[in-house]
């Protein structure tokens, strides 16, 4: 049987930072994943979570913490 890799965990900031590269400056997903060795679907998960935390942040509204 082979061993399970630990699992990585990434700091919120990192998070945002990844996404705001997608929202702010327009790069694909498919390439900022790459280029920082997260996967794709992961990503697409803190992009959409960074643009309703954003959406939130205008309206008012109160968000949950960041924890994906």
């Amino acid at each position: 049987m082979s061993e399970k890799k630990p699992r990585k965990s990434y700091t919120p900031e990192f998070r945002r930072d990844a996404a705001s590269i997608v929202i702010d400056q327009g790069v694909r997903i498919v390439s900022v994943a790459h280029e920082l060795g997260v996967g794709e679907a992961l990503l697409g998960r803190w992009v959409k979570h960074e643009r309703e935390r954003r959406q939130a942040e205008e309206t008012g509204t109160p968000t949950t913490a960041f924890t994906c």
